[in-house]
């Protein structure tokens, strides 16, 4: 059992990691329509989310140095609170549904990504996660994870179920 959560912990992190790294490029985008200047590659960094550590994040940057990606914080160690980076967005007032495109975007394509035909084995289970609404409660999230023929482990779906 713990290493299954230890597993969907992993994949968790991957998809703030992807998520993330994909708005960061949107925000760069935004940005250089703005200023004048040139894309400039990407750094790498670590950031701990209350998710566990999501490492070698791939920073966008720009040619004169001027960009920050306004969805993550300063300093190295900062732990990202995903409702904070939210509200940060906002400071893109007119831009934020560019944004909002790019998170629906990339949810809609892991929903919908192609799946394997067959499983060795299909395991449906549930951890409680402490979830924010109005207040932090502990609520179940349900997984499905399937055993592929080489072995490997693959979530196919999670749902938190509103109560």
């Amino acid at each position: 059992m713990e290493e299954i959560l230890n597993f969907f912990q992993q994949e968790v992190n991957n998809l703030i990691k992807n998520f993330l790294e994909k708005l960061m490029l949107e925000e760069r985008r935004i940005y250089l329509e703005e200023i004048e200047d040139y894309a400039n590659s990407f750094y790498t960094r670590d950031l701990l989310t209350k998710y566990g550590k999501v490492q070698n994040l791939k920073v966008p940057r720009v040619r004169n140095g001027g960009f920050r990606p306004a969805i993550l914080p300063e300093r190295r160690r900062a732990e990202l609170d995903l409702t904070s980076a939210v509200i940060t967005l906002y400071i893109f007032t007119s831009k934020i549904s560019r944004l909002i495109k790019v998170t629906e975007d990339e949810v809609r394509s892991w929903k919908e990504r192609a799946l394997s035909e067959e499983y060795l084995a299909i395991f449906l289970d549930g951890t409680y996660l402490p979830i924010r609404r109005n207040e932090v409660a502990k609520e179940p999230v349900y997984l499905a994870l399937g055993i592929k023929l080489d072995g490997r482990r693959e979530i196919l779906g999670f749902w938190v179920i509103w109560v």
